[in-house]
């Protein structure tokens, strides 16, 4: 059987906008959140320059080892895409250098 670990998991669907008007109808949407991802989550404020940039829930969730594996190797995929993009950015930029070396310089 697969082991079974607790991770952090983050929602931003949260607006500042909705924890305003009456506080019984914002104890409302935050108690929408405490059912959907139990009594461990935790609200946190995220400032800016502006004041709250943004809201982030963030609660605890069982991971398999299979999905553990699955999302890392969406995180590497991802990397490596990245990465990929870098160097064809970088080979273009090289090649707009050297054109214009030969124009100008």
């Amino acid at each position: 059987m697969a082991k079974k670990q607790i991770v952090a998991r983050f929602d931003r669907t949260l607006n500042i906008y909705e924890l305003e008007g009456k506080l019984i109808d914002v104890i409302a949407e935050l108690q929408l959140k405490v059912d959907a991802y139990g009594p461990e989550t935790e609200l946190e404020l995220e400032y800016g320059y502006e004041g709250i940039a943004d809201i982030i829930i963030t609660y605890p969730e069982e991971e398999t080892d299979k999905e553990l594996e699955r999302r890392l190797a969406r995180g590497r995929k991802k990397r490596e895409k990245n990465k990929a993009e870098r160097v064809r950015k970088e080979a273009r930029d090289r090649k707009e250098l050297e054109r214009l070396q030969k124009k100008y310089g």
